[in-house]
């Protein structure tokens, strides 16, 4: 409890109004006494003053929230100095940035909007308190209308955004986007970030970016993070930890396009920037050095790869609760370069524990359990064991089906693979018939000469070679070299693979 009578005593100092300073206190106590059953209460205090520092502030910032403007409640030079505690409670925190934080410090960042602010203030009270809405497939009408799920100040938030306020469209494009509150709906939170995002409000343009990259969009995600960092770059100093954040997911689009080159340079930028300004350990720090060890798997540089993402997985631990799906994802990224180096039992134990963590944290149909599901497939498949891939396979695509958008990059991948089940078992139209979805989507969702749509180009040949269709086959494993030597460096596996495969075939034909 050290931090926080600490941080009151040097708030009570400042400010120099003990009216307030009991005012934050009785609050805070109230919260103790009414939203925080024994058990959890008990649960708080085992787990240690740095968990139990973070709940408080999260609270007691936002009951220092009313009807009145901000500016009626407090100066500017007291909120900055607010925010400013707040701030090293984030950088000391087990799991960075609470969202109740986040959101405060958005609204400290309304450029003085002081009565939308403080109605934003107060609908974020109201939305983070809420139980979970009913889902669209429990209540049809939530789908459509939030009327049935909304918070009390849903409607004044409304109002405000639909007058042309920036920062109330981009708390109302959050709260569609993430179901905060309400029930979500990807298509209105992209109109109300949309709107925001026209009068450059930052976190409105970097979400709707995040989105973009997600569905496969990246010339639009491209332009909408170069115009993130752009703004930031001017406004902000060197080395601020959100310019390294608008270079990290440039730097993922980039990768997510086949420009590994250029994705590398960027992560690189951002890794420095990161350990410049960031406490040691910090969780962005290891989302860098993820990213990085990421870029490295993909150009082919196993051992760069493998050292990097110990280093992210060691300070992950260290840094973010137990099950964190961030800790998980880092087990994953490591056993697919284990799986990639040859060491099969090593991958399934790391995939496994992955898969563990997961079901503990996320939703059931989540997209990243069904990437676990998918990558044991791979390493099951890798062993030979084709039935044990095949099932896995199975699963992935139908929670992908289930939780992805139509043609998503994922959803051709879980096809693309379970075709390769079926060329192992023989069974060859049925592969050619996935791999023809799986190509279908990604020239759909990929840009043109992606590395995925020449590998689709691969596979597919390599079923006609076994179905006896060597001139078809030689078209497409020729189609995919020219589209592999174009998006990645000349050493790159996928290339020695392809040159290989052709080399064979011409063997093979000048035999006959």
């Amino acid at each position: 409890m050290s931090d926080i009578l600490n941080f009151f005593q040097s708030l009570n100092d400042y400010i120099g109004n003990y009216q307030y300073l009991l005012a934050l206190i009785s609050s805070g106590i109230f919260i103790f006494i009414f939203k925080v059953s024994f058990k959890n209460l008990f649960s708080l205090l085992w787990r240690g003053k740095k968990k139990l520092t973070k709940w408080m502030f999260d609270k007691l910032h936002l009951y220092t929230g009313s009807s009145q403007q901000l500016n009626d409640i407090v100066s500017e030079e007291k909120i900055k100095f607010v925010k400013d505690g707040l701030e090293k409670i984030r950088n000391n925190s087990e799991a960075g940035e609470p969202r109740a934080v986040k959101t405060y410090r958005v609204i400290m960042e309304s450029e003085g909007k002081k009565n939308s602010g403080a109605i934003v203030f107060n609908a974020v009270y109201d939305y983070l308190n809420q139980d979970k809405p009913t889902s669209p497939e429990q209540n049809p009408q939530s789908a459509s209308s939030a009327q049935s799920v909304k918070p009390k100040s849903f409607s004044n938030i409304l109002i405000e955004a639909e007058t042309g306020d920036a920062l109330s469209q981009f708390v109302l494009g959050n709260m569609y986007d993430e179901g905060i509150g309400i029930a979500a709906n990807p298509k209105l939170a992209i109109m109300w970030y949309e709107k925001s995002a026209a009068q450059n409000n930052l976190n409105a343009i970097n979400n709707l970016g995040i989105i973009h990259a997600k569905n496969a969009e990246y010339d639009r995600a491209l332009d909408l993070f170069r115009k993130s960092l752009e703004i930031k770059k001017q406004s902000l100093p060197e080395n601020h930890p959100d310019i390294a954040t608008c270079l990290n997911n440039l730097a993922n689009v980039y990768a997510d396009k086949g420009e590994y080159d250029h994705a590398l340079e960027l992560h690189q930028q951002a890794l420095a920037m990161r350990k410049k300004s960031l406490p040691e350990n910090h969780p962005d720090i290891a989302n860098s050095l993820n990213n990085l060890a990421n870029v490295y798997t993909n150009k082919g540089e196993h051992d760069h790869a493998l050292e990097l993402h110990q280093q992210a997985l060691v300070m992950r631990k260290k840094s973010l609760p137990e099950n964190h799906p961030n800790i998980a994802a880092s087990l994953n990224n490591l056993a697919i370069v284990y799986k990639n180096k040859g060491d099969y039992d090593h991958a399934l134990d790391l995939h496994q524990q992955a898969l563990a963590m997961q079901k503990k944290s996320l939703a059931e149909n989540h997209p990243d359990i069904a990437a676990s599901l998918y990558n044991l497939a791979n390493v099951y498949y890798d062993k030979g064991e084709h039935d044990h891939a095949l099932d896995l396979h199975q699963q992935a695509l139908a929670m992908r089906k289930k939780s992805l958008p139509e043609n998503h990059p994922d959803t051709a991948a879980s096809l693309n693979n379970l075709a390769l089940v079926y060329v192992n078992k023989g069974e060859y139209d049925r592969a050619l018939d996935l791999h023809q979805q799986a190509l279908a989507i990604r020239k759909k969702s990929l840009p043109e000469n992606h590395p995925d749509i020449a590998s689709s180009l691969n596979n597919m040949a390599l079923v006609y070679e076994y179905k006896g269709d060597t001139d078809r086959a030689l078209d497409l494993y020729e189609e995919a070299l020219r589209i592999s030597k174009i998006a990645l460096p000349p050493d790159h596996p996928q290339i020695k693979v392809i040159n290989n495969n052709i080399q064979r075939l011409k063997n093979l034909s000048a035999v006959h």
